[in-house]
């Protein structure tokens, strides 16, 4: 493989992993948007703390652990 294949390949993997996370990104919002909505609508008793506007944190934590 050239070393311009090889970078080109990187770059696919690089997109890829970036569109990854960024949809688990969308999907952590939803779900927050959904709890907010659920909670102003008196389905959702007691109080939440919502996450919204951290995403990137808990999505880029858990990108790279490790077992």
């Amino acid at each position: 493989m050239s070393r311009a294949q090889a970078s080109k390949a990187e770059a696919v993997r690089d997109r890829d992993e970036a569109l990854e996370l960024y949809r688990r990104m969308l999907l952590i919002r939803r779900f927050e948007d959904t709890v907010q909505d659920l909670f102003l609508k008196g389905e959702v008793h007691g109080t939440t703390h919502l996450y919204s506007g951290q995403e990137a944190v808990a999505v880029g934590m858990c990108s790279v652990l490790q077992r």
